[in-house]
Protein backbone atom coordinates (compact mmCIF):
# COMPACT_ATOMS: atom_id res chain seq x y z
CA UNK A 1 0.00 0.00 0.00
CA UNK A 2 2.55 2.11 0.86
CA UNK A 3 4.32 1.72 -2.40
CA UNK A 4 1.28 1.94 -4.20
CA UNK A 5 0.80 5.46 -2.36
CA UNK A 6 4.44 6.33 -3.51
CA UNK A 7 3.89 5.23 -6.91
CA UNK A 8 1.17 7.35 -7.44
CA UNK A 9 2.62 10.43 -5.77
CA UNK A 10 5.99 9.56 -8.18
CA UNK A 11 3.34 9.39 -11.10
CA UNK A 12 1.64 12.49 -9.83
CA UNK A 13 5.50 14.52 -9.86
CA UNK A 14 6.14 13.09 -13.15
CA UNK A 15 2.99 14.29 -15.13
CA UNK A 16 3.09 17.74 -13.33
CA UNK A 17 6.87 17.77 -14.04
CA UNK A 18 6.10 17.52 -17.74
CA UNK A 19 2.87 19.65 -17.72
CA UNK A 20 5.31 22.25 -16.67
CA UNK A 21 8.60 21.45 -19.30
CA UNK A 22 5.40 21.06 -21.63
CA UNK A 23 4.20 24.81 -20.81
CA UNK A 24 7.73 26.17 -20.86
CA UNK A 25 8.41 24.86 -24.14
CA UNK A 26 5.21 26.30 -25.71
CA UNK A 27 5.84 29.83 -23.89
CA UNK A 28 9.91 29.64 -25.65
CA UNK A 29 8.31 28.39 -28.87
CA UNK A 30 5.42 31.53 -28.69
CA UNK A 31 8.89 33.92 -27.71
CA UNK A 32 10.59 32.34 -30.60
CA UNK A 33 7.83 32.70 -32.80
CA UNK A 34 7.20 36.39 -31.98
CA UNK A 35 11.40 36.92 -32.40
CA UNK A 36 10.73 35.78 -35.76
CA UNK A 37 8.04 37.32 -36.30
CA UNK A 38 10.01 40.86 -35.14
CA UNK A 39 12.96 39.81 -37.40
CA UNK A 40 10.80 39.31 -40.90
CA UNK A 41 9.40 42.79 -40.04
CA UNK A 42 12.99 44.47 -39.87
CA UNK A 43 13.81 42.58 -42.75
CA UNK A 44 11.05 43.97 -44.55
CA UNK A 45 11.31 47.47 -43.49
CA UNK A 46 15.10 46.64 -44.06
CA UNK A 47 14.14 46.11 -48.11
CA UNK A 48 11.76 48.36 -48.56
CA UNK A 49 13.84 51.00 -47.14
CA UNK A 50 16.59 49.31 -49.37
CA UNK A 51 14.30 50.03 -52.55
CA UNK A 52 13.37 53.48 -52.08
CA UNK A 53 16.97 54.73 -51.59
CA UNK A 54 17.53 52.42 -55.03
CA UNK A 55 14.66 54.26 -56.74
CA UNK A 56 16.20 57.63 -55.56
CA UNK A 57 19.37 57.04 -56.42
CA UNK A 58 18.58 55.68 -60.26
CA UNK A 59 16.37 59.00 -60.49
CA UNK A 60 19.06 60.87 -59.14
CA UNK A 61 21.32 59.55 -61.59
CA UNK A 62 18.75 59.63 -64.18
CA UNK A 63 18.40 63.48 -63.52
CA UNK A 64 22.53 63.89 -63.91
CA UNK A 65 22.00 62.25 -66.78
CA UNK A 66 19.51 64.25 -67.97
CA UNK A 67 21.67 67.11 -67.17
CA UNK A 68 24.70 65.86 -68.68
CA UNK A 69 23.48 65.28 -72.08
CA UNK A 70 21.51 68.66 -72.15
CA UNK A 71 24.81 71.01 -71.35
CA UNK A 72 26.44 68.44 -74.17
CA UNK A 73 23.75 69.43 -76.47
CA UNK A 74 24.12 72.96 -75.84
CA UNK A 75 27.63 72.84 -76.17
CA UNK A 76 27.29 70.80 -79.31
CA UNK A 77 24.90 73.55 -80.58
CA UNK A 78 27.37 76.47 -79.62
CA UNK A 79 30.16 74.53 -81.71
CA UNK A 80 27.50 74.39 -84.57
CA UNK A 81 26.88 78.14 -84.16
CA UNK A 82 30.61 78.77 -84.07
CA UNK A 83 31.11 76.93 -87.21
CA UNK A 84 28.60 78.57 -89.31
CA UNK A 85 29.75 81.48 -87.91
CA UNK A 86 33.34 80.91 -89.03
CA UNK A 87 32.20 79.60 -92.36
CA UNK A 88 30.13 82.95 -93.14
CA UNK A 89 33.52 84.79 -92.45
CA UNK A 90 35.03 83.04 -94.61
CA UNK A 91 32.73 83.46 -97.43
CA UNK A 92 33.12 87.29 -96.89
CA UNK A 93 36.94 87.10 -96.80
CA UNK A 94 36.91 85.66 -100.04
CA UNK A 95 34.21 87.84 -101.71
CA UNK A 96 36.42 90.86 -100.35
CA UNK A 97 39.54 88.83 -101.81
CA UNK A 98 37.92 88.59 -104.92
CA UNK A 99 37.30 92.39 -104.91
CA UNK A 100 40.18 93.57 -104.11
CA UNK A 101 41.97 91.25 -106.77
CA UNK A 102 39.62 92.72 -109.28
CA UNK A 103 40.06 96.45 -107.88
CA UNK A 104 43.90 95.55 -107.78
CA UNK A 105 44.18 94.41 -111.56
CA UNK A 106 41.85 97.58 -112.78
CA UNK A 107 44.66 99.78 -111.18
CA UNK A 108 47.95 101.01 -112.53
CA UNK A 109 51.56 99.50 -111.32
CA UNK A 110 52.04 102.60 -109.06
CA UNK A 111 49.08 102.13 -107.32
CA UNK A 112 49.18 98.20 -107.44
CA UNK A 113 52.20 98.74 -104.88
CA UNK A 114 50.17 101.61 -103.19
CA UNK A 115 47.29 98.87 -103.21
CA UNK A 116 49.39 95.94 -102.13
CA UNK A 117 50.97 97.73 -99.12
CA UNK A 118 47.12 98.45 -97.89
CA UNK A 119 46.18 95.09 -98.68
CA UNK A 120 49.01 93.95 -96.84
CA UNK A 121 48.25 95.68 -93.56
CA UNK A 122 44.70 94.78 -94.10
CA UNK A 123 45.44 90.59 -94.29
CA UNK A 124 47.76 91.56 -91.35
CA UNK A 125 45.40 92.82 -89.40
CA UNK A 126 42.74 90.55 -90.11
CA UNK A 127 44.58 87.57 -89.35
CA UNK A 128 45.95 89.37 -86.11
CA UNK A 129 41.80 89.40 -85.81
CA UNK A 130 41.42 86.00 -86.40
CA UNK A 131 44.12 84.64 -84.72
CA UNK A 132 42.37 86.85 -81.54
CA UNK A 133 38.99 85.56 -82.45
CA UNK A 134 40.65 81.99 -82.07
CA UNK A 135 42.49 82.39 -78.95
CA UNK A 136 38.92 83.86 -77.70
CA UNK A 137 36.79 80.78 -78.90
CA UNK A 138 39.63 78.13 -77.78
CA UNK A 139 39.46 80.00 -73.98
CA UNK A 140 35.14 79.84 -74.14
CA UNK A 141 35.66 76.17 -75.23
CA UNK A 142 38.11 75.72 -72.38
CA UNK A 143 36.00 77.21 -70.01
CA UNK A 144 33.05 75.38 -71.11
CA UNK A 145 34.88 71.85 -70.65
CA UNK A 146 35.90 73.35 -67.16
CA UNK A 147 32.11 73.56 -66.37
CA UNK A 148 31.28 70.92 -67.34
CA UNK A 149 34.03 68.96 -65.63
CA UNK A 150 32.83 70.71 -62.47
CA UNK A 151 29.52 69.44 -62.64
CA UNK A 152 30.59 65.94 -63.52
CA UNK A 153 32.58 65.89 -60.77
CA UNK A 154 29.92 67.28 -58.72
CA UNK A 155 27.84 64.41 -59.26
CA UNK A 156 30.08 61.84 -58.88
CA UNK A 157 30.88 63.02 -55.20
CA UNK A 158 27.10 63.19 -54.90
CA UNK A 159 26.80 59.69 -56.14
CA UNK A 160 29.36 58.52 -53.67
CA UNK A 161 28.43 60.43 -50.98
CA UNK A 162 24.89 59.11 -51.14
CA UNK A 163 26.29 55.26 -51.77
CA UNK A 164 28.41 55.64 -48.68
CA UNK A 165 25.41 56.58 -46.78
CA UNK A 166 23.16 53.75 -48.06
CA UNK A 167 25.87 51.14 -47.13
CA UNK A 168 26.54 53.23 -43.76
CA UNK A 169 22.43 53.14 -42.84
CA UNK A 170 22.48 49.06 -44.32
CA UNK A 171 25.40 48.13 -41.55
CA UNK A 172 23.97 50.15 -38.91
CA UNK A 173 20.68 48.03 -39.39
CA UNK A 174 22.77 44.68 -39.39
CA UNK A 175 23.75 45.20 -36.51
CA UNK A 176 21.11 46.04 -34.83
CA UNK A 177 19.17 42.99 -35.86
CA UNK A 178 22.40 41.06 -34.92
CA UNK A 179 22.41 42.32 -31.35
CA UNK A 180 18.64 41.69 -31.39
CA UNK A 181 19.40 38.27 -31.86
CA UNK A 182 21.84 37.96 -29.35
CA UNK A 183 20.25 39.47 -26.48
CA UNK A 184 17.09 36.73 -26.64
Amino acid sequence: MLQAHVQTIHESFIRRLEEAVKAEGEKREQALKAEREKREALKEALNAERKKREEALKAEREKREEALKAEREKREEALKAEREKREALKEALNAERKKREEALKAVSNKQDEVLMVALKAEREKRAEEREREQAERELEKAEANNKYECLKNHLLEVEETTMDTVGWIANNVSHRLFNLSHEN
